[in-house]
């Protein structure tokens, strides 16, 4: 068992620095990290929750907001519209949502003030 945890582990770190890195997919699901981590849906959950201490949806958002950010700062004229989508989030209202909860203000205000 911990061998095949290595293996989704390496497996998981390449995923994340490929380019693009797999959470930028709008449509990304759990079943789509089994597939790739060569696993089934349970074992892919485990992994994320025991791992990563995060459900797969909150570690989606986190990868995604910090990707955000990321191109926020290669591009800081980029339109918060493009930058969301850049980053796999399939409508603005879920990322403002996203956005919201984990840095307490509005996208235009952070990053207004992040220029």
């Amino acid at each position: 068992m911990k061998n095949l945890l290595n293996e989704m582990q390496a497996k998981y770190k390449e995923m994340v620095n490929a380019h693009p890195p797999f959470y930028v997919k709008p449509s990304y699901s759990i079943k789509d990290l089994a597939k790739d981590l060569g696993t089934n849906r349970t074992y892919a959950s485990r992994f994320v929750n025991q791992t990563m201490g995060v459900k797969f949806t909150d570690l989606l958002s986190e990868l995604r907001l910090s990707y955000l950010l990321e191109l926020h700062k290669e591009q800081p004229n980029a339109t918060i519209t493009w930058l969301a989508h850049q980053s796999g989030f399939s409508n603005m209202f879920s990322f403002r949502r996203t956005f919201f909860k984990k840095f307490g203000t509005t996208p235009t205000e952070y990053l207004g003030r992040k220029k």
